[in-house]
């Protein structure tokens, strides 16, 4: 592993601190999974699990296209 041209936070961490880095560093964003995946650079694959963690613990927060939160409360009681 090389240490020179990565920061001590990514190296203990993984990915993990990359997708943390990115929203600690720009905490106004909202990025769907796609542009996460872009701007990280993290596999696809990994990225359900990094976010995934991240939303479980209340550190990112799930929003629709319409900045509501999600929830399948709010899709089953929809007024008539």
């Amino acid at each position: 592993m090389d240490y020179k041209n990565t920061n001590l936070l990514e190296n203990l961490l993984g990915v993990k601190a990359k997708v943390l880095k990115l929203f600690l560093q720009h905490p106004q964003l909202i990025l769907s999974t796609k542009d996460i995946i872009k701007r990280t650079g993290i596999k696809s694959r990994e990225s359900g699990k990094v976010i995934l963690f991240f939303t479980k613990f209340g550190i990112l927060k799930k929003i629709n296209g319409n900045g509501k939160p999600r929830s399948r409360i709010e899709d089953t009681k929809k007024p008539r």
